[in-house]
């Protein structure tokens, strides 16, 4: 980003630095370590698009993945979504990812944002209130995720963060993941399996080759990813409720380490893993981003 866009937030402790886009689906524009990118660094073309995926990371709420078919049953009948990743049928990543985010407070090292959504059909049917928290120290970034029914009845929730990392020739990823989702050919959970030995990441192992983009389950909540050419290297700490992994490492120059409460489609496949929110009732969850160099 070579000049400041207008409605960016920027944060900074030691050296780190942290860009805000609330406009751009609340998601980050930049993440650095004395000037090298983390995550990957929004472009004035990605600012100008308002285009979340080519932001640096974005929050999944109120569901993380796929939703097959973009319905799924609920109370005797069924919630009809959007589809919102053409050409897919499906929905995908829920509804804050794609909408513009107000800025609640900001300092130099801590600032919140939120997305009203008002319950809709065809839609997400519910009405919740979403509030990002990021807080930057020294050596870490913690970023926290609180959502509030404020509908008239229950609503099943779930969350994830969807960062993009910076791919290097040499970039390390390390997660100890014994499940793994695979998938049908619409890119719907099929079954969960243990991992097989070519899918599995613990020990570490380099990003360059590995063909992934798979669901963990059973996941322990740490994930370090490690640049030797930057001697840098970047923990993933997630809290108790993100217990599954997404790992998407595409041929381009980045891949995604996505923390997130339940499986692509668990309000189909397994609708008991997500957590039933009363109305007036909220829940949290987050996960560090800690960096040390190597």
């Amino acid at each position: 980003m070579s000049q400041p866009h207008p409605a960016a937030v920027k944060l900074a402790a030691g050296p780190l630095t942290l860009v805000l886009a609330p406009t751009c689906g609340g998601g980050i524009a930049e993440f650095s370590c004395n000037g090298a990118h983390i995550l990957r660094p929004a472009t004035e073309e990605a600012w100008a698009a308002g285009s979340p995926r080519s932001m640096g990371s974005f929050a999944m709420v109120p569901f993380s993945g796929r939703v097959a078919d973009a319905r799924f049953p609920w109370d005797g009948g069924d919630v009809a979504l959007v589809p919102n990743f053409p050409p897919e049928r499906h929905a995908i990543h829920g509804d804050g990812w794609q909408q513009a985010w107000s800025v609640v407070t900001a300092t130099t090292s801590v600032a919140q944002l939120a997305f009203d959504h008002v319950g809709a059909t065809p839609g997400w049917p519910w009405s919740y209130r979403c509030e990002q928290t990021f807080t930057l120290d020294p050596d870490c970034l913690t970023m926290t995720i609180a959502i509030e029914n404020r509908g008239d009845t229950p609503m099943p929730v779930g969350f994830g963060f969807h960062p993009y990392f910076l791919r290097t020739p040499n970039v390390r990823l390390r997660a100890a993941v014994p499940e793994v989702w695979v998938w049908d050919t619409a890119k719907r959970p099929a079954a969960k399996i243990a991992t097989p030995k070519a899918w599995a990441l613990d020990p570490e192992r380099p990003v360059a080759g590995l063909a992934l983009d798979h669901c963990f389950a059973g996941w322990d909540g740490s994930a370090e990813i490690i640049w030797p050419e930057h001697r840098l290297a970047v923990t993933i700490e997630a809290g108790q409720k993100l217990r599954h992994l997404i790992v998407f490492t595409p041929e381009t120059d980045v891949f995604c380490v996505e923390p997130a409460t339940h499986a692509p489609d668990a309000l189909n496949i397994e609708p008991e893993t997500l957590p039933l929110l009363a109305p007036g009732k909220s829940i949290s969850g987050g996960c560090r981003l800690r960096v040390r160099r190597t």
